[in-house]
């Protein structure tokens, strides 16, 4: 079990999951509302979720809109969904392991359920990613440019320009990684 711990309650021992001690904490909720929040501590214990996908996933288990409502607020209040960290760090993982570029990670962070201003709040620049080198590094993935000397001689045709877009990339940020792989 991912959270399995012991809590003391009145001097008595009781077992509880990490959850269930979460949910005994206030009496001001129906058994519905408790049922609800229980349900979404269950989906945050074995991986993050945005609002959106915790709300969905909680629609799916039958909750109604008002029971739904509260659970969030409850695990919001708590600070278990914290979307600005979860954004920035979904956007650098897909800046560094997939090589995407601003574009295709607004698509795939919209994809994920963050909403279209806090994808348009990122700072790139305060995360440190350069595409141009994600660029560059794309082409040398994707062209099997090994050497300094094939890297030099490359020119992109169409086809590959054509699929660095796909990836997220501005034709600017393709031209600049085509000059730093020269310049290698």
């Amino acid at each position: 079990m991912v959270n399995n711990l012991n809590f003391e309650k009145d001097e008595s021992f009781v077992k509880k999951s990490g959850a269930e001690a979460c949910r005994s904490d206030s009496d001001d909720y129906s058994d519905s509302e408790k049922a609800c929040i229980n349900s979404a501590l269950n989906i945050l214990v074995y991986a993050n979720n945005t609002e959106k996908k915790l709300r969905e996933k909680l629609y799916r288990k039958g909750y109604e809109k008002t029971t739904v409502d509260t659970a969030i607020d409850y695990v919001k209040g708590k600070g278990y969904i914290d979307e600005n960290a979860q954004i920035l760090d979904a956007a650098e993982l897909l800046a560094t392991a997939k090589l995407y570029g601003k574009k295709r990670i607004a698509v795939e962070l919209y994809k994920k359920g963050f909403k279209r201003d806090a994808i348009a709040s990122i700072d790139y620049a305060e995360l440190g990613i350069d595409f141009v080198a994600g660029c560059a590094a794309m082409i040398c993935r994707t062209c099997r440019l090994r050497d300094d000397e094939e890297k030099r001689r490359f020119v992109p045709d169409d086809r590959q320009i054509g699929a660095l877009i796909r990836y997220g990339y501005s034709v600017g940020e393709i031209r600049e990684a085509v000059k730093l792989l020269h310049e290698s």
